[in-house]
């Protein structure tokens, strides 16, 4: 209990002390949450969640962006919780059920399509039952999101580090990058991950990654809410 408290105080002293800026490395969420939120939009977000849903192939870089980023305006964004059917949905997949695991990895993407860790999952599930179309799909909007956190800044310093919307998606990029940390620290809103150069091989010409960086504003904002909730 503590220990949370002072989790909450950490929170406050970030939140107060830090000027809410709204564009953060390449991202405007000011924008996003306009365009998100208004019902005459063509980026409204429940139209465009379903068209996610449905595996819309006509979707664009810039409607993924506003899919990605305009989660965290969605009243069930929760960057920091796992539903009783996630949960159900890892333990199948850790024990190799794939048959078993997919109705709840269904029931999940229905819930939060932009759920990374669950997307790719999913792709392990229908890949491994030999399902290559359904993984296929799966692994096209898994990769797209990745690719919104690539253009979202360089990875390299404060203010152009890649954002994400929930910290395990940081997890995402690393293993899509073939990376290792070996060292994490929290500077302001920044994720800072030490990277092992060891078992690095870079392509010719190209240097090791030393260092990567991800802005956890967002995530971060939600729990300092919850935390204020909590205490009134």
């Amino acid at each position: 209990m503590e220990r949370i408290k002072y989790l909450g105080v950490i929170l406050t002293l970030l939140f107060t002390q830090h000027v809410f800026a709204q564009k953060i490395s390449n991202i405007d969420f000011d924008d996003i949450k306009v365009k998100t939120q208004d019902s005459t939009s063509v980026y409204y977000y429940p139209f465009l969640l379903k068209r996610f849903q449905i595996f819309d192939t006509t979707l664009t870089s810039i409607d993924l962006n506003y899919i990605y980023y305009g989660n965290v305006f969605d009243p069930t964004y929760n960057p920091y919780n796992e539903s009783k059917d996630e949960e159900k949905f890892k333990e199948f997949v850790k024990a190799k059920k794939y048959v078993e695991a997919i109705p709840f990895g269904i029931s999940v993407f229905n819930e939060n399509p932009v759920n990374m860790n669950v997307l790719h999952d999913l792709i392990v599930c229908y890949d491994k039952i030999g399902n290559q179309s359904i993984a296929q799909k799966y692994a096209n909007w898994y990769f797209s999101l990745l690719d919104v956190i690539y253009r979202s800044g360089n990875g390299m310093g404060l203010n152009t580090a890649y954002v994400v919307i929930k910290v395990p998606d940081e997890y995402e990029v690393l293993g899509d990058m073939g990376l290792q940390i070996t060292k994490q620290a929290l500077i302001q809103d920044v994720d800072v991950l030490t990277i092992n150069t060891k078992l690095q091989t870079p392509a010719k010409g190209e240097k090791k990654i030393k260092q990567l960086n991800f802005n956890v504003r967002m995530p971060l904002l939600n729990l300092h809410q919850q935390f204020k909730k909590e205490g009134e």
